[in-house]
Formats: structure tokens, C-alpha cells, sequence
């Protein structure tokens, strides 16, 4: 859970600080097929060392279930939006 949750938080610290000069969904419409690259294959490494054993087993990690995966996902989207609220509080006290 916690190797799960340190990439989903990656990510959205990597979408929070893409949309430092504007609104959260503006940094999901902007067009980068970079970032989408970049979000596929880490999500895609993901999958397979979580879902393939021997690769689970390199890493030593245990089996991942639905919940753990909704628990991480969570954290990452609580992260996220939490930023995005600071980052409105920052822009106003920097901007004074």
C-alpha cells in the first residue's frame, strides 16, 4: 500500500505543480502527450509489479486488494486537492 501510494501522490504532486498558474482542470485539458506518456507507463509499471509475482516478489510486496488500491488513489486525490487549496491561499498572500 505504501509503494502504491508513493506513486499515486507522485503523480498528483506532478499535476498540482502543472497547474500552479491556474485552475486544477486546467491541467488536465492542457495538452501534453508527454505527461500522458509519463502518467501511462508509470501506471502501467505499477500494474505490473503489482500484479505480476515474480515481479511482486522482487520487490518483496504483498498482494495488493481493491480497497488498498481505493486507499492509495484516495490519499493521492486528498493530496492533491489539499494543494490546490493551499497553492489558492499562497497566490493570494504572494500576490499582496
Amino acid at each position: 500500500v505504501v509503494f502504491t501510494s508513493l506513486v499515486t501522490t507522485n503523480v498528483a504532486l506532478v499535476f498540482a505543480n502543472r497547474s500552479f498558474g491556474g485552475r486544477a482542470m486546467d491541467a488536465l485539458r492542457r495538452p501534453n502527450r508527454l505527461l500522458w506518456v509519463a502518467v501511462g507507463g508509470a501506471a502501467l509499471m505499477l500494474l505490473v509489479v503489482l500484479q505480476w509475482e515474480p515481479a511482486r516478489s522482487l520487490f518483496r510486496l504483498g498482494p495488493m486488494h481493491r480497497h488498498d488500491l481505493a486507499t492509495s488513489l484516495g490519499t493521492a486525490f486528498l493530496l492533491w486537492g489539499l494543494l490546490e487549496l493551499l497553492k489558492a491561499r499562497w497566490s493570494a498572500r504572494l500576490g499582496s
